[in-house]
């Protein structure tokens, strides 16, 4: 057990060219994001609107010695973001290790997308992808979906979904057999410049930068469309600024295997884990056995599964069960902070 006492310094791991934390303070809640229901995001966006909160989490967050810290470009949150780079500076004056900020990037920002984009056929690509789809029937197929812990949440955020009600599921099995044959001629046009823009928009004068990820379904939808030259095309001008690169997927069971078949420029990857299998998509056995192949880093996002599974049982299914090389986390008040970093260090320990 970690000895409260003595100062605990947060492992590393190696990421492309540079060496991470393996522990990450998450930024959703600070943006009012929330995977879990709507109440709650609403709830974030409200409180940390009032910096007094904002400062007290950062500084008990540092305090655990945790000190790489999830962000988004300026632009992005053109209102909220300046005060919130203007606290993590203040928190981290006098503190020995430097503040790194870890953003993630919107790659949707750069793609213009057909009209006709048919999202129930990319889901279906990707469902069929699935070693494990052939042993399924539409009533497991939909349930192992619809009964998703934070499907509700993810569907408020992430466009290029379908719907995941029962209809809308039933509607993406239909198309499984016949989604990568609709999905051949899709065109899509990817803007260069716009993620130069965005590049260029990061705080590389107030914090270190070491690595930076697209975010959100996006690249599972590359994916699906096979424009593994467009996640290349991406990762080479994040790169020219930003030594890392980590590709975001909720269909890790798929996608990590598939990017890892071609030379795209990816350090590593960001992968709902959790042990409750929430948002593990296709299935959370096909999550654990790609994590398990893989040889890049991958990091866990949702470890507390939207906060239904909670404390040191959470983390040891991430860190000693799968084995991820590291967690984002996210926390809304000091408290949170203080038992659930100290719950991951002790997981980490002993990893």
């Amino acid at each position: 057990m970690v000895d409260p006492k003595k100062e605990y310094v947060v492992p590393l791991v190696k990421v492309g060219k540079v060496e991470l934390q393996r522990l990450e303070v998450g930024g959703n809640p600070f943006h009012g994001i929330s995977y879990r229901d709507a109440e709650t995001g609403e709830y974030y966006r409200r409180r940390f609107c009032e910096p007094s909160h904002l400062s007290e989490v950062i500084i008990e967050a540092i305090r655990q010695g945790v000190t790489t810290i999830s962000i988004s470009p300026t632009s992005y949150d053109a209102e909220f973001n300046p005060i919130f780079f203007s606290i993590i500076r203040s928190a981290s004056e006098g503190e020995s290790s430097e503040i790194a900020a870890v953003p993630w990037m919107n790659i949707e920002r750069s793609l213009e997308f057909p009209a006709g984009l048919r999202k129930e056929a990319v889901f279906a690509a990707l469902c069929a992808e699935s070693s494990e789809l052939a042993g399924m029937n539409v009533e497991s197929f939909v349930r192992r979906f619809a009964e998703d812990l934070l499907c509700k949440g993810i569907c408020r955020y992430e466009p290029l979904l379908p719907n995941l009600s029962r209809e809308g599921l039933e509607e993406v099995w239909k198309r499984i057999a016949s989604a990568r044959d609709e999905l051949r001629d899709v065109e899509l046009k990817f803007h260069p410049q716009r993620v130069r823009g965005d590049v260029g928009d990061l705080p590389f004068d107030d914090f270190s930068i070491p690595m930076a990820r697209p975010g959100g379904h996006i690249v599972d939808v590359l994916v699906a469309l096979r424009r593994f030259d467009v996640l290349a095309e991406y990762a080479d001008i994040v790169h020219e600024q930003v030594p890392s690169v980590m590709f975001s997927t909720h269909f890790a069971g798929v996608t990590v295997p598939l990017i890892d078949k071609e030379d795209v420029g990816c350090d590593g990857y960001v992968v709902p884990v959790n042990r409750l299998g929430a948002l593990m998509w296709p299935t959370q056995g096909e999550v654990e056995r790609a994590i398990g192949t893989t040889a890049k880093p991958v990091f866990a996002i949702k470890p507390l599964a939207g906060g239904h599974s909670l404390g040191r049982e959470a983390f040891d299914y991430v860190f000693r069960m799968v084995k991820a090389d590291g967690a984002l986390v996210g926390v809304a008040s000091a408290e949170e902070a203080r038992s659930t970093f100290s719950a991951a260090k002790e997981s980490l320990s002993l990893s």
